[in-house]
């Protein structure tokens, strides 16, 4: 059978070498020596296949190690940036709230640091602070409905008003004494801090870089 099957195609090699042009060659006898390197190559190819050496490996442990130990560092700021952001944006709005109701209601609203969230102690607001109604300017709680906002201690930053205990604010919007600066300061990080500014005419503000020494509290 496999004697007919050649003799088949060397039959039609022939007759389309007899039927093309005079020009036109054809090898009607097998490449064996193509045949057997193709053979070869067909039957290795699957079988190549190339590891990663130990030099290259150590290589990249090596390079991700370094870019880690650059990328860790970074993490860490840019997380304690936004914690302090956050605690900034915070006491503005409180502060805000603050001036607010005094206006609202024609009485001076005192707003200062409280840990038993009753009466004015200290001067590290993140410990909790509070806000309230001082119909009498006595410049503490008098009564359960004088307390008008209660603001939770804060984990996220260090916050000292240093040698001031209270911001007063007037019926007119303007603040008692001279500028108040709250400092706010990451805790455990290096990074600078934010300043939260209360003038003379009551005006908040947030100074946005503070050095990092003068966040020593």
């Amino acid at each position: 059978m496999r004697n007919v099957v050649s003799q088949k195609r060397s039959n039609d090699c022939l007759n389309r070498r007899f039927n093309s042009r005079p020009n036109r060659q054809f090898n009607c006898l097998p490449n064996k020596r193509s045949s057997l390197v193709l053979s070869t190559r067909q039957k290795n190819w699957p079988n190549r296949q190339r590891g990663v050496t130990i030099l290259e490996l150590m290589v990249a442990v090596c390079l991700s190690a370094l870019l880690l130990g650059f990328a860790v560092p970074s993490m860490s700021d840019f997380v304690a940036n936004q914690r302090i952001t956050a605690a900034a944006n915070e006491m503005v709005a409180n502060l805000q709230y603050a001036r607010m109701q005094a206006v609202t209601r024609r009485h001076n609203v005192v707003a200062c640091p409280s840990v038993d969230q009753q009466r004015c102690f200290g001067n590290r607001w993140d410990s909790g602070w509070i806000v309230f109604n001082d119909a009498d300017n006595n410049r503490q709680v008098d009564a359960s409905e004088d307390l008008l906002r209660v603001v939770a201690a804060d984990e996220r930053a260090q916050i000292s008003s240093g040698g001031r205990f209270r911001v007063r604010f007037q019926p007119s919007g303007g603040a008692y004494g001279s500028n108040l600066t709250l400092r706010i300061c990451a805790n455990g990080s290096e990074v600078d801090g934010r300043a939260v500014i209360v003038s003379n005419p009551g005006r908040v503000r947030v100074e946005h870089r503070i050095a990092n020494a003068e966040c020593v509290l």
